[in-house]
């Protein structure tokens, strides 16, 4: 499940997250023009899984006056404190529930593992998106429109570090390059 997130966020409580087993949340934060806030669930919303992973990322790489405050519930800390601050500059972690009544942050790539990875935000609606990610590679790519809907496209690799989107019709979005 992936959020692009700016201003004050609250993870919404569904219930998806009381049937699937393991569920990954990757909640793509913009600190570009304002600190971002999370304010993440009670414990018991997630229907008493541990096994929920809630990964951070600052998408948008500025300077370290710039954060992110993750909030939770009173009696959910996270490494018991009420909340946890972020200094962004393309900073990121991960939070997992740690116990029946404990949030765990620790400070981590997105996704986790060390490979590498870009999200292309696509402000005004276009046909083609040219991207220049720098990875080093032919990442997989997904994009999603403004409604956070999937969006099946063309990627023509220009090298390993361009490639070029082209799409049915235009719109704005994102694309998640790994």
């Amino acid at each position: 499940m992936v959020f692009n997130v700016s201003g004050t966020f609250t993870l919404p409580v569904l219930d998806i997250y009381k049937v699937i087993q393991t569920q990954d949340v990757y909640l793509f934060c913009d600190t570009s023009s304002a600190p971002v806030i999370i304010n993440l669930p009670s414990i018991s919303d997630f229907g008493g899984f541990m096994n929920v992973k809630v990964y951070i990322s600052d998408i948008s790489n500025n300077a370290a006056s710039k954060t992110i405050q993750i909030n939770s519930p009173l009696g959910n800390s996270i490494n018991d404190n009420p909340y946890i601050s972020i200094n962004t500059n393309g900073g990121s972690g991960l939070i997992q529930i740690s116990g029946i009544s404990q949030y765990l942050f620790t400070p981590s790539n997105i996704p986790s593992g060390g490979d590498k990875n870009f999200v292309f935000n696509q402000n005004t609606p276009a046909v083609i998106w040219n991207v220049t990610h720098n990875l080093n590679k032919f990442p997989s790519v997904s994009v999603v429109d403004s409604a956070n809907t999937e969006v099946i496209g063309n990627v023509q690799y220009i090298n390993l570090n361009v490639c070029i989107l082209s799409f049915s019709g235009a719109f704005s979005g994102s694309a998640y390059f790994n």
